[in-house]
């Protein structure tokens, strides 16, 4: 694992738009090679400007909106099962015969219960191959806007981050020891802390 500026000087600003480079995308980046077309699966909405991005790079995109999904099912009540990979096994829609290279999680991870990021792994880590890369990022503020943000993908790995919320809710502040339990079947492989109070986490599938 590599763990880049750990005492670095966090200024997180505002909870509004702001630019960033990305030290995580550019790390999944250089892994890709010329000579073979890789498979991405993308958690967050879908946004043209990152499909074409990756297109650019002989990569076939699928985007699942995990976030979106899950909002739209009814509220969970104590009488209900709890969640299951059975219930993430209707919901997601995704070719069950590709194997994928690369997982886009962004910031979701900072909006999903314990239980559902175990299941969603859980269920994941059937499509991806030994070596696939997970990347996301969690905030180290005390309050997060309300929804996942949206990210678009610039020259040189550089991030615009747009919030999707003016509301705002509490930061679960998942560790990297709790991201990793959660997360079977993957190994933490690089840790960023960003000057912006975001912080990246590359993950590799066992």
């Amino acid at each position: 694992m590599t763990l880049a500026w750990p005492r670095l000087e966090i200024d997180p600003g505002e909870l509004g738009p702001r630019e960033f480079k990305s030290l995580g995308l550019e790390v999944l980046c250089n892994r890709l090679q010329d000579d073979r077309k890789y498979h991405i699966l993308d958690l967050g909405a879908a946004h043209g400007a990152n499909v074409q991005f990756f297109s650019a790079l002989s990569c076939r995109i699928y985007v699942e909106d995990i976030f979106g999904c899950l909002s739209r099912l009814p509220p969970r009540t104590e009488e209900d099962a709890p969640f299951s990979k059975t219930d993430l096994d209707r919901l997601l829609v995704h070719d069950r015969g590709v194997r994928f290279d690369i997982i886009l999680g962004w910031d979701l991870f900072d909006y999903l219960d314990a239980d559902v990021i175990s299941q969603l792994m859980g269920h994941l880590r059937e499509f991806c191959r030994r070596g696939t890369n997970l990347f996301i990022m969690t905030s180290t503020r005390g309050q997060i806007p309300a929804e996942p943000g949206r990210f678009t993908i610039g020259e040189d790995y550089q991030l615009l981050y747009e919030p999707r919320s003016i509301d705002t809710i509490n930061n679960p502040n998942h560790t990297p020891l709790a991201f990793e339990k959660m997360m079977k079947g993957f190994h933490l492989l690089h840790s960023f802390m960003l000057k912006n109070g975001m912080q990246e986490y590359v993950f590799s599938a066992d």
